[in-house]
C-alpha cells in the first residue's frame, strides 16, 4: 500500500501481507488455487478489493464488477504478482490511442521493471519456486495428462528420476532412468506398476490420517518449530543492528579521513575490513531468512488438521492430494518372493 506520508513510496500492510504470505505458502505446499480460495472464504477473510474498501481507501471502487468472494483467479493473480518481491513493474497495459478509451496488453519484453524499489513480502526464491509449480500445473491442465507422481518419484538406489512407460499389455509402470541407459547405470529391478503405486500411496495416506487423528504429535512439532523461528528472528535482528553500526562506522571513518585524523591508506585498509564484515553479516542474514522461509513452508498445525479432516474419507488420488501430503517417493528393487521397499517422505 502507499505510504500515507509519502505517496511515491510503498509500505507493507501488516495484515494484508500475512494473507499474501499464507497464500504463497499454501500453494507451494501443494494446495490448489480453488481450495485456497474456498478456505479463505470459509474464514471470512475479505478479498483484496473489499479489504481496500474496509481498511485502506473507503471510497475505493473496483473498475470491474466481480463477486465479493475469493476466487481461483484472484489467487492466481496474487501468485504471479512480482511486486510482492520488492520489484516494481509498470507499463503492462497501454491505451490503444488517445481517441479510444480502451487498453491493450503490452508484451512482457516492453514492460518497465525495477528491482528492490520497496520492502519485499515474499522472497524471490520462493516466488520463483511458485512460478515453476504454476507452469507445471498449467501444462498439465492444458494437456489433461498430468502424472500425479511427476517430479516426486525416484530410484531408491541411485536417486535418479523414474520414467513412466507403457508395457506391451497396455499397463503403465515406472522404471529408473539410469537403468534405461545403454550402459545400465542402475538395476532394471527398480520398477513399479502405476496402479500398484497408486494403491499403496492411497493406503499409506489413509494410515497417516488415522495415526494423526489425536493431533498430539503435530502440536509438539509445531511448538518446537515456533521456538526455533523465534530464536532465528532474534539472530536476524541482532545482525541487522550490527550491519547498521558498521555502516555508521564507515561514515565516521570517512569523516576522520577528511579531517586528517587518519591517512588515505589507513582509511582504505580499515574500510575494507568493515566492508568484509558487513557483507559477511548480510550473507548470514539472508541465510537465516532462508531458514525462516523454509520453516514457513512447513504446513502449520491448524492447516494440517483441516487437511486431515477434509481428506479423511478419500478413496481416490489426484494431483492436489499427492502434492499436499508427499515430498518424495523412493522406489526399491522388485525382487521375486520379497516385499518391495517403497519409502514415502511426507510434508508433515
Amino acid at each position: 500500500m502507499k505510504d500515507p506520508n509519502n505517496k511515491g513510496k510503498l509500505v507493507i500492510d501488516p495484515v494484508a501481507s500475512e494473507y499474501v504470505k499464507r497464500i504463497f505458502t499454501l500453494y507451494e505446499s501443494g494446495m490448489g488455487t480453488t481450495t485456497i480460495a474456498r478456505m479463505l472464504n470459509e474464514e471470512n477473510i475479505p478479498k483484496p478489493s473489499i479489504y481496500k474498501q474496509m481498511y485502506v481507501k473507503p471510497n475505493y471502487k473496483s473498475s470491474v464488477i466481480t463477486t465479493s468472494k475469493w476466487t481461483d483467479k484472484i489467487i492466481r493473480q496474487i501468485l504471479i504478482e512480482s511486486m510482492y518481491t520488492g520489484t516494481m513493474v509498470q507499463g503492462r497495459r497501454k491505451k490503444l490511442n488517445y481517441k479510444v478509451n480502451k487498453e491493450i496488453s503490452v508484451p512482457k519484453s516492453d514492460w518497465y521493471v525495477v528491482e528492490d524499489t520497496h520492502e519485499a513480502i515474499i522472497l524471490k526464491e520462493q516466488f520463483e519456486r511458485v512460478q515453476d509449480i504454476m507452469k507445471k500445473r498449467t501444462r498439465a491442465a492444458f494437456t489433461g495428462k498430468r502424472n500425479i507422481f511427476a517430479g516426486i518419484i525416484r530410484c531408491k538406489k541411485c536417486g535418479a528420476r523414474m520414467r513412466k512407460i507403457k508395457n506391451g499389455s497396455g499397463n503403465y509402470y515406472y522404471k529408473c532412468n539410469k537403468a534405461m541407459s545403454p550402459i545400465f547405470e542402475c538395476s532394471p529391478l527398480h520398477r513399479i506398476l502405476h496402479k500398484d503405486l497408486e494403491e499403496l500411496v492411497l493406503s499409506r495416506i489413509k494410515e497417516k490420517i488415522i495415526k494423526y487423528c489425536d493431533f498430539d504429535n503435530i502440536s509438539v512439532k509445531t511448538r518446537e518449530k515456533d521456538e526455533e523461528n523465534k530464536i532465528t528472528r532474534l539472530e536476524i535482528a541482532k545482525l541487522k543492528l550490527e550491519v547498521e553500526n558498521l555502516v555508521k562506522a564507515i561514515s565516521s571513518l570517512y569523516l576522520d579521513k577528511i579531517n586528517g585524523v587518519i591517512s588515505d591508506d589507513e582509511f582504505f585498509e580499515i574500510k575494507k575490513s568493515f566492508e568484509i564484515q558487513k557483507e559477511s553479516k548480510k550473507k548470514s542474514i539472508n541465510e537465516l531468512k532462508g531458514k525462516l522461509e523454509s520453516n514457513s513452508r512447513k504446513i502449520d498445525e491448524n492447516l494440517i488438521k483441516r487437511i486431515l479432516e477434509e481428506y479423511k474419507n478419500i478413496n481416490m488420488l489426484n494431483s492436489e492430494i499427492v502434492d499436499l501430503f508427499i515430498d518424495k517417493i523412493l522406489i526399491g528393487e522388485k525382487m521375486k518372493g520379497q516385499k518391495q521397499v517403497v519409502e514415502i517422505y511426507w510434508k508433515f
